[in-house]
């Protein structure tokens, strides 16, 4: 597998370093192959279990994403692409209480994730970067690395990871659980489906909580 991915590896790259030169003043994405039989130290730092292993890291959040894609130049591209333009949020623990908890204009879907090593996380962020960008100006996306904010993540009684929750404008603090522990093998439409699910409970709860005192009446007192 390594071998076969090699050839298709450097196509990307090449690709890259074209669209590099023809715009002036973009970011570039630089292309590395490391040899794990030569670099083992490394490789088993970074979690590297499994051969060939395609990684994009990003220095300026410390961010890391694992590719889980066909091992096609064309494949490569549009994932590479998809991530450095990805609408999806990273927040730490005072970015969280500050835009998540405070911010009363639009509700926000957040993953309670892991690390690199947790395969379940890995696998839902393609379905997370879609949604963000179906919920564009209706709610934003973020992710919470638990591995990095745990007192924050046992905080919103999250347990496993990954965990999603939906926080709606003027809702509870602790937010609405939008799916069980295994929500990492749904695809971006029942994320979606969660998110109106859990939308639906914010909006009756901040409805109810409008109401004065005992003027709240059920079906069956009408």
């Amino acid at each position: 597998h390594c071998q076969e991915l090699a050839p298709q590896f450097r196509r990307a790259a090449l690709a890259f370093e074209n669209q590099a030169s023809q715009e002036e003043g973009s970011d570039k994405v630089l292309f590395h192959a490391v040899d794990c039989d030569q670099q083992k130290s490394l490789c088993q730092h970074v979690g590297v279990n499994g051969y060939p292993s395609v990684r994009l890291y990003r220095p300026s959040d410390a961010y890391e994403e694992i590719y889980n894609g066909e091992h096609t130049p064309e494949a490569l591209e549009q994932w590479v692409h998809s991530v450095r333009n990805s609408k999806v949020v990273r927040l730490s623990s005072c970015e969280f209480a500050a835009k998540v908890q405070n911010d009363n204009a639009l509700g926000w879907v957040v993953d309670f994730s892991a690390g690199a090593w947790c395969g379940p996380c890995t696998m839902l962020q393609p379905a997370l970067r879609q949604v963000a960008e179906e919920l564009d100006g209706a709610a934003r996306v973020a992710v919470v690395d638990c591995d990095r904010y745990r007192a924050l993540c046992e905080a919103q009684g999250v347990t496993a990871s990954p965990a999603l929750k939906y926080y709606a404008p003027y809702g509870p603090s602790t937010g609405q659980s939008i799916g069980s522990e295994s929500s990492a093998r749904v695809d971006h439409g029942t994320v979606l489906l969660l998110w109106a699910q859990g939308l639906a409970v914010g909006l009756k709860t901040r409805a109810a909580d409008s109401l004065p005192s005992g003027s709240y009446k059920s079906k069956s007192e009408l």
